[in-house]
């Protein structure tokens, strides 16, 4: 198993301790303010 937010093993985003991240850019907004998203 594999976490979509900080990609570490062992966990899913549900339990994962770190700061949420877009997925898309992994920067600190939530993915519907990611440029990157836009751009898709």
């Amino acid at each position: 198993m594999i976490c979509f937010n900080c990609s570490w093993l062992g966990h899913y985003v549900g339990n994962c301790v770190e700061p949420k991240k877009c997925f898309i850019c992994v920067g600190s907004h939530n993915v519907n303010n990611c440029a990157a998203w836009a751009k898709l």
